[in-house]
């Protein structure tokens, strides 16, 4: 194996890379038994943040969108690697047909794009896909129960309104066999849809992993283990790989309930952050994020930099709290430290998302948003995405591409064996 750019760096993402090609075994098996244990789901994207001094996973999609934001370049290794996982999800058969369920998105063109780039990507290893929907609102405007829809860039694709016939899923259109697959591309904020209960056909990822019941504390829970592990073995302090957290039930933000107890419990953790700062010289101001504990989509976010902030809430910050995707009622928050990001790309804030099918990082992107500085919520309003070739690793194998594989690859990695570990 030839040695790292990052060789002798002192900087402390070249410094775990160094410390990755050292161990590369022990890791390798490390990963491959948790795997094994409590398998990672189909397909997830990782949010992470890099400060220069810490560097973590922030989020965990287990239903992902933006495949469209994925170099084309990569579109093969995706395809070839979640044709694997998928068959693997499927008792070992591979799966002929798939209908992708997607959300009840009915205007957001951008999602209709990710739509398509899945599409196009499964349809790679010759599955035939059909992009279904549970959207009963979604009307018909072609033959056979279709939908035609274009997609942010004018692209056409077609929705199917998917129904029950006995305990098989199918189309108007055509049928689906046991052997076929479900593949969810719907987070399930409002539950379990009746016509997914007790199916036949193999349904993945699987539906308690849906945010009607899913929790970020319990996924922080299990990642903050996982990483502890993993900084042992390559001898660094897990502090530098992971977040402070608390949660918060019982909190009503339309009546106020509940915001002395979530002012307590920011203090708590900003407290734990600022020792951390004082014992490693770090002169940063800490602040926290508070969010939804089963949201998603960006919503239900604030951040707060003492307990005052959350007393201090105007109405409108409230209302902002108070629901989340799908009109979900906001009552448990997860506090999570924030970590500022010190990568900027094209003159713009940034932040890296890593895409895995299983545990196998295939392709990824940079958010960039130039209306946040280095310690704002960058999945916000002016966000835009720039592709992260993994397919360059092979071609230019430079300092910047080794630290996207072996860094945040091997941390996308552990935050998904962490989406595992959650329904176990």
């Amino acid at each position: 194996m030839s040695p790292s750019p990052c060789l002798n760096s002192k900087e402390l993402r070249c410094d775990i890379v160094d410390r990755i090609f050292a161990h590369q075994e022990e890791i390798d098996a490390f990963l491959a038994r948790q795997n094994l244990e409590a398998p990672a789901p189909p397909y997830t994207s990782i949010d992470l943040r890099d400060s220069g001094y810490k560097i973590s996973p922030v989020d965990s999609n287990i239903f992902p969108a933006g495949f469209n934001n994925i170099c084309v370049d990569d579109w093969r290794l995706a395809s070839e690697t979640l044709e694997k996982v998928l068959t693997e999800r499927n008792h070992g058969l591979r799966p002929e047909k798939v209908i992708i369920l997607s959300e009840n998105h009915s205007s957001n063109l951008f999602y209709f794009e990710n739509l398509w780039a899945l599409k196009e990507i499964l349809s790679l290893s010759g599955i035939q896909v059909t992009l279904g929907h549970l959207n009963t609102e979604l009307e018909p405007n072609a033959p056979l129960g279709c939908t035609e829809l274009l997609t942010a860039n004018k692209r056409k694709i077609v929705l199917e309104r998917v129904f029950r016939e006995g305990s098989l899923l199918r189309t108007e259109r055509q049928s689906f066999k046991k052997t076929d697959l479900i593949l969810l591309n719907n987070d399930l904020s409002t539950g379990i849809p009746q016509e997914l209960e007790n199916i036949e056909q193999t349904l993945t990822p699987h539906p308690a992993l849906g945010w009607h019941k899913r929790l970020k504390s319990e996924h922080l829970k299990h990642y903050t283990n996982l990483a502890t592990d993993f900084a042992k073995i390559i001898g660094i302090d897990p502090w530098h790989l992971t977040t402070s957290f608390a949660s918060v039930d019982g909190v009503d933000f339309s009546q106020g309930s509940g915001l002395d107890k979530l002012a307590q419990k920011v203090e708590t953790v900003l407290d734990e952050i600022r020792k951390g700062y004082r014992e490693r010289e770090i002169t940063v101001v800490p602040h926290v994020f508070i969010k939804h504990n089963s949201g998603t989509y960006g919503r239900s976010i604030m951040t707060a930099r003492s307990g005052d902030d959350v007393l201090q809430m105007n109405r409108r910050e409230k209302n902002k709290m108070h629901v989340s995707k799908g009109g979900v009622q906001v009552s448990s928050v997860v506090i999570m430290e924030g970590i500022p990001t010190n990568l900027r790309e094209d003159d713009q804030t940034a932040e890296p998302v890593i895409y895995l099918a299983g545990n196998e990082p295939i392709g990824g992107f940079l958010r960039l948003n130039p209306n946040r500085d280095d310690q704002s919520n960058l999945n916000s309003p002016g966000a835009h995405f720039k592709t992260l070739c993994f397919a360059n690793l092979f071609r230019d194998p430079s300092r910047e591409m080794i630290i996207l594989e072996k860094l945040y690859g091997a941390l996308g990695k552990l935050s998904t064996l962490a989406n595992g570990r959650e329904i176990q």
